[in-house]
């Protein structure tokens, strides 16, 4: 799963089989912002992104 610090822009790559319970935080290693993960988010991993991408002109790879 991709998410991105709300105040640094700064990406995570991160294994959502990981997230066990409905939310996870952990502070970013940039701005130490927090960053809060649902697990509901799950299914929003790939597709979207790919979509998002294809959406602002970029190929798909």
């Amino acid at each position: 799963m991709i998410c991105f610090c709300e105040e640094c822009g700064s990406k995570y790559d991160i294994d959502s089989e990981k997230i066990k319970e409905d939310k996870h935080s952990f502070n970013c290693l940039n701005c130490n912002d927090i960053i809060t993960v649902s697990s509901s988010q799950k299914h929003l991993e790939k597709p979207v992104f790919d979509d998002l991408l294809l959406s602002e002109g970029q190929e798909k790879t």
